[in-house]
């Protein structure tokens, strides 16, 4: 029906929904829900950005570009302010959508990453998954501290060893991961 207009919030709530009932949004609501993105000039707030992107991934639908970009420029707000691991969580659901970084958000990545406290595994896990995904070169520095980190946590006898198994292939992503200048 054309004549319904969902706010991003009700786009936000149905997909969440439609991804608990393992449902696929019905093709004739994708325009709206892209709409509704397009829509909506405030930025959402992180949780509720980290819900609709993750209500997305979850449909696997085709990325509206228009709308990729609004994303991103969400994105790129909630990530100046929210914690570290939310920040690395909204980078992996863009990488999962798609959606590639610009400059602005690999350097507020980096430099939120490099003033921060140490990461923990969580946090190293997302962003090198998602830096793996969108296939950017990743800065040195950050790089060097993932690293040093990750061979801490697979080094550390006191950890669980089931989590150390599982993290060598994150210090091997981080090892073959390009870098920058």
């Amino acid at each position: 029906s054309r004549g319904h207009k969902l706010d991003l919030l009700a786009a936000t709530y149905l997909l969440e929904g439609l991804g608990h009932a393992g449902l696929k949004l019905p093709e004739e609501l994708r325009s709206n829900v892209w709409e509704a993105v397009m829509r909506e000039t405030e930025p959402p707030k992180q949780k509720s950005l980290r819900l609709l992107m993750t209500g997305l991934a979850q449909q696997d639908l085709p990325l509206d570009n228009d709308a990729a970009v609004y994303l991103r420029y969400f994105a790129n707000t909630s990530m100046q302010t929210c914690s570290l691991f939310a920040m690395s969580h909204i980078a992996t659901l863009l990488a999962k959508l798609g959606i590639k970084p610009d400059a602005e958000m690999l350097r507020t990545v980096s430099t939120r990453m490099l003033d921060g406290e140490q990461p923990g595994p969580g946090l190293i896990v997302y962003i090198t998954r998602a830096f793996r995904t969108w296939g950017v070169p990743m800065d040195p520095a950050l790089r060097d501290l993932l690293l040093a980190r990750a061979r801490a946590i697979t080094a550390d006898e006191n950890g669980d060893s089931a989590a150390r198994s599982n993290f060598q292939y994150t210090l091997k992503a981080i090892e073959d991961m390009p870098i920058g200048d």
